[in-house]
């Protein structure tokens, strides 16, 4: 068609997003960065298949396919539990100080949590069971994982080093004023 043939004339579009993009999202970049970071200990001790599972979520998928699964996730759709808040504003600063993206990786006792931000703003996150008495931590694992994507350049780093470049808080109120609104 030429541009002629279509001027002035009006027409209407839509789309849907479904609510779950950004946790399905989080999910496929959590199963790239846990095999990247971590290799076979992503593969052998990490419930990768809950990660799966979220990633291939539609409207029509049972919810008996997510019994017995363990892995919490929010995103700025999600209700945020009462304990996991202050997490989830932390999650949220940090992913805000990188002036590109980044993927966090921080091994807890029982779980895998990993953190997606994108282009400064906090994506998501996903906290999946995990056995991680084996997993690194010492250098550029201490007490986690960082990846960042800036200006096209990637960087590892510890969560310990890449928490230590991130601006200071100024003000604990501030935190708490922004937890009532998380």
């Amino acid at each position: 068609m030429r541009e002629e043939e279509i001027a002035g004339q009006q027409f209407e579009s839509s789309f849907t997003i479904d609510r779950h993009t950004r946790l399905k999202f989080v999910a496929k970049v959590a199963l790239s960065a846990g095999q990247f970071i971590y290799g076979d200990l992503f593969r052998q001790h990490v419930r990768h298949n809950e990660l799966r599972a979220t990633m291939n979520l539609t409207p029509s998928t049972p919810r008996e396919t997510f019994a017995g699964f363990e892995t919490l996730g929010y995103d700025e759709f999600s209700p945020v539990a009462d304990g996991d808040a202050k997490q989830v504003v932390l999650d949220r600063f940090l992913c805000e100080t990188v002036k590109g993206s980044c993927v966090m990786a921080i091994p807890g006792p029982r779980n895998l949590g990993f953190v997606v931000g994108v282009l400064g703003k906090w994506t998501g996150t996903l906290n999946v069971p995990a056995v991680t008495d084996t997993f690194p931590s010492l250098d550029d694992h201490d007490l986690g994982h960082v990846i960042t994507l800036v200006d096209g350049k990637m960087e590892r780093l510890s969560y310990r080093a890449f928490v230590g470049r991130a601006r200071p808080i100024q003000d604990a109120a501030a935190l708490d004023a922004q937890d009532t609104s998380a």
